[in-house]
């Protein structure tokens, strides 16, 4: 017996998204999980050295970085790129990026 799936069935190399998922506004802690999806796709962008374009997406959607995923996820990104770049003053400024989360937002 053959089963099929009603979900269109896409390698795992592809995105998901053709467009860039909707970003929740304003920003409410209580439903900071559908940010998942938006900031899944910026680290997208930036895993396709799409850097540029991931950076701005992150800053046009969460401006005054407030947000848990988007703070964590541009953290993520900047960290990346830091160690890539090979320059202490780099990590530096990774690390005040860190510290400007408020306490309880800052990651491990």
């Amino acid at each position: 017996m053959e089963t099929t799936t009603s979900i269109k069935e896409i390698p795992s190399y592809q995105s998901p998204y053709a467009i860039p998922p909707p970003v929740k506004q304003p920003y409410d802690p209580d439903e900071a999980l559908l940010d998942i999806a938006p900031i899944a796709h910026a680290l997208e962008l930036f895993l396709q050295s799409k850097m540029l374009e991931s950076e701005e997406f992150c800053h046009t959607n969460d401006q005054e970085k407030e947000r848990l995923y988007f703070s964590t996820g541009y953290g993520l990104i900047q960290c990346v790129k830091a160690l890539m770049s090979y320059e202490d003053d780099a990590s530096l400024l990774i690390l005040g990026d860190f510290l400007h989360l408020p306490r309880n937002e800052r990651i491990s």
